[in-house]
This record gives C-alpha cells, sequence and structure tokens, in this order.
C-alpha cells in the first residue's frame, strides 16, 4: 500500500512537468502496488491541474476518471465529492473541485 501526493500525480499526468520522466519511472515500479490518495489530494491535484495548468473541462473529465479507475480513494463523503464534480463540469472548469465542493454544500446548507 502506497498513499500518494498530488505533486506525483500532477507530475505523472503533465508531461511538462521536471519530475515528469521521474514519475513515470516510479509509476512502472509501483505497477503491483496498491494506490492510495485522500479526497483531499483529489481535490488538490484536480484544483492544480484547473489553476496553473490550464486543463481544459474534457480533460478535466479524463484526468478525474483516470484517477478514480486506478488509485484507491479514501473518501471524506463519496456523493458530495461526485456532485461537486458535476458542478465543475456546469461551470465549464472555470472554478476548482475545492470551490464546487464550497458551492454545493451552501445549496444544501437550509436557510439561516
Amino acid at each position: 500500500m502506497i498513499v500518494l501526493d498530488s505533486c506525483y500525480i500532477v507530475s505523472l499526468i503533465v508531461a511538462t512537468e521536471n519530475a515528469h520522466k521521474k514519475a513515470v519511472e516510479l509509476s512502472k515500479r509501483l505497477d503491483n502496488e496498491k494506490l492510495i490518495i485522500t479526497n483531499t489530494i483529489l481535490i488538490e491535484t484536480l484544483d492544480i491541474l484547473t489553476k496553473r495548468l490550464k486543463q481544459d473541462t474534457n480533460s478535466m473529465i479524463e484526468i478525474y476518471n483516470t484517477i478514480k479507475n486506478n488509485f484507491k480513494i479514501i473518501h471524506e463523503n463519496k456523493p458530495i465529492t461526485n456532485k461537486s464534480m458535476k458542478i465543475v463540469i456546469k461551470y465549464n472548469n472555470k472554478i476548482g473541485l475545492a470551490d464546487a465542493i464550497t458551492i454545493g454544500r451552501i445549496k444544501d446548507i437550509p436557510n439561516i
């Protein structure tokens, strides 16, 4: 079992990252390992790719699905994460996952 960080995932996905070659080499060594990330790392990874690297919405959907299919994600709340990704898509990737979670949660709060 290996717990991963967003820096590794971003470097693995983005060929122009300085650590891309190292990440690819490491991924080969981790081939038979159970790879784990937390929901927080998922959020951080997608936010980095959205804001800093300016990935388009279709790329973000593909990256999100790739992460879901290749890593065991420890979710604080899986339905909220999935609902929030729909908000990211709705706003055409102009907001990050962390902001989408906040938007989604605000909509769930009854009038104060």
